[in-house]
């Protein structure tokens, strides 16, 4: 089995408009949907084996915050580019190079990609992931490259 937990960031700052799009930071009330996120997580002992973020501020924050929630490193958060304004593709190619020695990974990205991506592999036609909202698929498979619809089950949603 295979475990992909796909979480938007949090809600972020418009206030500086100066600010280009990747260096918005979290708002406060962002700050505490993603602690709040992260004990859902570790509440139902949701662990992922990995955690891949976007390089956009916001992104970097959400994942760090859950990460430290969860007791799993900050040092181990992988930021990859790919993440950030990504296709369906990129992300599924992001996935797909995860080890398969590991068993889960946690996508830390954005809209409107995330939720392409669940609606991808499932038929939940949702409109959008939550900010600081998680979408978690299994995969029955023995490896990443076997990832498709035709083996994938909706696990669960969780809204801030």
């Amino acid at each position: 089995m295979k475990k992909v937990y796909i979480v938007r960031h949090a809600k972020s700052s418009w206030r500086d408009i100066e600010l280009e799009d990747i260096d918005r930071p979290l708002k406060p009330k962002g700050v505490e949907a993603a602690y709040d996120l992260g004990f859902k997580l570790k509440q139902n002992n949701e662990l992922p084996d990995a955690i891949l973020s976007s390089p956009a501020n916001r992104a970097i924050h959400t994942a760090i915050i859950v990460a430290r929630v969860l007791q799993f490193s900050m040092h181990q958060i992988e930021i990859n580019s790919q993440l950030y304004e990504s296709s369906v593709d990129s992300q599924i190619e992001c996935i797909k190079k995860t080890g398969n020695q590991l068993s889960s990974v946690m996508l830390v990205g954005h809209d409107p990609g995330l939720t392409s991506l669940v609606n991808h592999f499932t038929a939940l036609d949702l409109e959008k992931i939550n900010t600081a909202g998680a979408v978690c698929l299994q995969f029955e498979c023995a490896t990443w490259d076997e990832i498709s619809p035709e083996n994938c089950t909706h696990q669960f949603t969780l809204k801030p």
